[in-house]
């Protein structure tokens, strides 16, 4: 017998499989776009558990004759493409044929169709790649596609899946993007019986993605629409007063298909820049039309990868929309002040208070006032910035055996100051996320409780975070949150963890919210928890640019250094670099 042997068809089919169908949403991708092709107006997605169990796509498109059925489930089979060429211009999804052999060579798959002019429907069903005969059944015109068992037959790629809520998340994230695209058509997504997207044909493109960004419909949005020679580009963004701190609310399509690309996501910032931060990014809406034969779409098996043949142009094409659009919103990048300060970016300065009310509480070693360019010393009370508020803990009343003497703020970022001969530099952003941490971290300690709020924050969530919060409630009232089902995807805010004033803002509260879910999957329950312990202490903490007096300097160090660890923050950023007197005469040639 020779070295070489063609491959059983059932196991060369669980190959393809592989290459097309990574998980459930895989699935969804491929059926969805099916029913598209078939001029479907509008789209049902039922799920049970995350896909796995079930996964059912329903369309009112041409349908199909029980021939045409039991023959999509072939290799190779299509309706759209006869020749090479017709594969270089593919303007379409492909319409049945190329997914449905891999997607029933794991899973058990049921067809059940009707053509328009067909007095009957007929259904044909495949388990494990083996097509049986279809059979005349009554049917509504249109297609319904039902996949039970997915990876049932192939237990090493089935153990691979997520939990039927992560699973559930990307289906939901895959359903909006082809919602986004084809806004003349209905989709609504079920999962287990429960709506978790419900757009109708009448919601147009603008108002599904405000919903899917989790935006009011009345938010002002920026429309941007530009065109070169070969590229045009069209879509949505939003100002630079939403940014976010990951780029998951960037979304592209070319000619209609959902794809990733890197290059446009540096296009994007591009587009922004100067007005974007470091480590923050826009969020936006890309749509780029070009000619089928300047992208080459088969570069992988789920094309969700592209390759142009002009990259440059799509690149300037991209970058010009979106400034030309900021430009006609008003959005005009500000020439710096001072080098290095962008006005439109600046944090917000908080008044000192009056001359009268203003005590000293120096204790000699401060001067009245100093002022030297980025140092700034000022004695006496200050009106504390808003959402910052230190609380006493049982841990805080402990003896201190050194004491923190602050001597100025630089730059409204760093904290000087003095513990015995050791000159400390402190970052104040580090340092109260480093306190903020080791609170949450002591939960079992009654170290944080809940804090009731007088007026509960009502949260109406992106079916994403509506299904991640749902799983991950638990996580988050062990922290000291209150949260409770208010109807639809909302959520309301009952209580949060006592002392963490600045959780009292609904934004900062998704903001958190999509930082962690970012982060998802976690397998391990233990790396989820330590990533929300990290997100609230950060986003709950004092900001580089916030104006602190001498009172709340001291108050914020000497609180640190009580705590057990304070050498770095949850992000593994130095909090305080310390200088010690021998370090310092070394320096000046004394020692």
């Amino acid at each position: 017998m020779g070295k070489i042997n063609i491959l059983d068809k059932t196991v060369a089919n669980k190959i393809a499989a592989g290459e097309v169908v990574e998980r459930p949403a895989s699935v969804i991708k491929e059926l969805i776009e099916n029913a598209i092709d078939a001029g479907a107006k509008k789209i049902q997605v039922n799920l049970e558990e995350g896909g796995q169990k079930l996964i059912e796509v329903i369309d009112d498109g041409i349908g199909m004759s029980g021939e045409d059925a039991k023959l999509a489930m072939e290799r190779f089979a299509t309706s759209k493409i006869n020749s090479w060429e017709d594969l270089e211009s593919i303007n379409t999804f492909g319409f049945r044929g190329e997914a449905l052999p891999s997607i029933s060579a794991i899973s058990r798959l049921t067809i059940t169709t009707r053509e328009h002019d067909s007095k009957v429907g007929y259904r044909v069903v495949c388990n494990g790649g083996e097509v049986e005969d279809p059979v005349e059944v009554g049917a509504p015109v249109g297609t319904r596609v039902t996949v039970r068992d997915i990876f049932y037959n192939t237990p090493a790629r089935r153990k691979f899946l997520k939990k039927a809520s992560s699973e559930t998340a990307h289906i939901v994230g895959i359903t909006q993007k082809l919602a986004l695209v084809n806004d003349n058509i209905a989709f609504h997504l079920a999962s287990n019986g429960r709506t978790l997207i419900n757009f109708p044909s009448q919601m147009n493109l603008r108002e599904r993605i405000l919903t899917i960004w989790g935006l009011p419909l009345d938010y002002n949005s920026i429309f941007i629409e530009h065109e070169s020679p070969s590229v045009r580009v069209s879509g949505y963004i939003c100002p630079p007063d939403k940014l976010k701190s990951h780029r998951s609310y960037q979304t592209f399509f070319v000619n209609g298909r959902y794809i990733k690309n890197i290059m446009i996501n540096q296009a994007v910032v591009e587009g922004f820049s100067p007005l974007l931060p470091a480590g923050k990014f826009p969020i936006a809406l890309i749509f780029i039309d070009l000619s089928g034969e300047d992208v080459d779409i088969n570069v992988h098996p789920n094309k969700m990868e592209v390759r142009f043949l002009r990259p440059g142009a799509i690149f300037k094409t991209v970058r010009d929309a979106i400034k030309k659009g900021l430009r006609d919103f008003g959005y005009t990048p500000f020439t710096p002040v001072m080098g290095d300060v962008n006005p439109l970016l600046q944090a917000p300065v908080y008044p000192a208070a009056t001359h009268e009310s203003q005590k000293s509480t120096t204790s000699g070693y401060l001067p009245s006032s100093v002022e030297l360019p980025g140092f700034v010393v000022e004695p006496g009370y200050r009106t504390p910035p808003a959402g910052i508020q230190y609380t006493k803990t049982p841990e805080t009343d402990l003896p201190v055996k050194r004491e923190f003497r602050a001597l100025a703020q630089i730059r409204k970022t760093y904290i000087i100051g003095l513990v015995g001969d050791e000159i400390w530099i402190v970052d104040q952003h580090t340092a109260h996320e480093r306190i903020n941490y080791e609170k949450l971290s002591r939960v079992g300690k009654n170290i944080v409780g809940s804090q009731k709020l007088m007026f509960p924050i009502m949260m109406e969530l992106p079916p994403t975070l509506f299904n991640f919060l749902g799983d991950k409630k638990e996580r988050f009232e062990e922290i000291g949150f209150e949260i409770e089902p208010f109807g639809g995807n909302s959520y309301l805010i009952k209580a949060v963890p006592y002392g963490f004033n600045k959780l009292e803002k609904k934004e900062n509260l998704i903001e958190i919210l999509e930082e962690v879910a970012e982060g998802e999957p976690y397998s391990n329950l233990t790396a989820l928890y330590e990533h929300l312990r990290a997100t609230i202490a950060c986003k709950s903490s004092i900001k580089a640019g916030d104006t602190l007096n001498v009172e709340e300097m001291n108050s914020l160090v000497n609180e640190l250094i009580r705590m057990d660890y304070s050498s770095f923050c949850p992000h593994g950023r130095p909090v305080v670099i310390k200088l010690s007197k021998e370090h310092v005469d070394r320096m000046f040639f004394r020692s």
